[in-house]
């Protein structure tokens, strides 16, 4: 499947569409569900990014607004 409804997005195990992705996922291409961001793609959000928003930084591959505390 490569496309789904707007507003639904292509879930990985089922290959269906599906309003949510599950709380473990995140959405890549505003169109697929995935367990893991490609390699190069960041999170923010719970969606896969090539490029943080501005004023964010990168940490473990995540989006931040700010230095986390250790």
């Amino acid at each position: 499947m490569d496309n789904c409804p707007n507003g639904t997005f292509i879930d990985n195990e089922t290959t269906s569409c599906v309003k949510n992705c599950r709380s473990d996922e995140y959405i890549l291409d505003n169109k697929r569900c995935v367990n893991e961001c490609p390699e190069n793609y960041f999170i923010s959000n719970n969606l896969c990014v090539k490029k943080c928003p501005e004023n964010q930084l990168i940490y473990e591959n995540k989006c931040l607004n700010s230095c986390p505390t250790q």
